[in-house]
């Protein structure tokens, strides 16, 4: 079995000599493995908890749309009976007037 410490430099312990390491230990491996399972664990997770955001996301906006499209049509119907009661009064002016004689000026 190789002895790590040959291979350190005085630079630091996450620093080798290229030329007398000769790779990790089964358990190192294996650490490193864990390691990078948990860190897809971690990333799909971080996948689901985004599509599940974007979800609630679309499905408010879908809602704001709905209650917006309801809004407008309920302002286009008061617009349109606003116009249709100007109408009548008008109407009612015209019948009025076309009764009465004009005044010679």
């Amino acid at each position: 079995m190789e002895n790590p410490g040959m291979a350190a430099t005085a630079c630091g312990l996450h620093r080798v000599l290229t030329d007398r390491w000769k790779g990790m230990s089964r358990q190192q491996v294996e650490e490193i493995r864990q390691q990078q399972r948990l860190q897809a664990e971690e990333r799909k997770r971080q996948k689901q908890q985004e599509a599940q955001l974007e979800a609630e996301w679309d499905q408010q906006q879908l809602a704001d749309g709905l209650a917006a499209l309801a809004m407008q049509r309920l302002e286009e119907g008061e617009a349109r009976n606003r116009r249709q009661q100007l109408d009548l009064y008008n109407q009612w002016l015209c019948q009025g007037a076309a009764g009465t004689p004009k005044v010679p000026g």
